[in-house]
């Protein structure tokens, strides 16, 4: 057997994963944040009890533009006057 021992091997290849993992999850995350926002949507969060128990306070929900002749008796909807 050429090279360190195997338990020496083993932690610098955990140690790629956790990189390798952190960056993944980043990526991720930037792609999870910025698409919604690309393509017009919102993400919002319930702040009222009023949605319960359909969204629940905390909730992030993704809104989305839409004609109002599209919408559909019981979806949920968010309005601004």
């Amino acid at each position: 057997m050429h090279g360190r021992p195997p338990s020496e091997v083993r932690k610098k290849d955990e140690k790629r994963f956790d990189a390798g993992s952190w960056i993944l999850t980043t990526v991720l995350a930037v792609a999870i944040v910025w698409s919604p926002l690309e393509f017009s949507h919102q993400a919002v969060s319930g702040t009222s009890g009023s949605m319960v128990p359909v969204i629940n306070p905390g909730d992030v929900v993704i809104v989305a533009p839409v004609q109002t002749d599209a919408i559909k008796v019981g979806e949920i909807i968010e309005y601004a006057t």
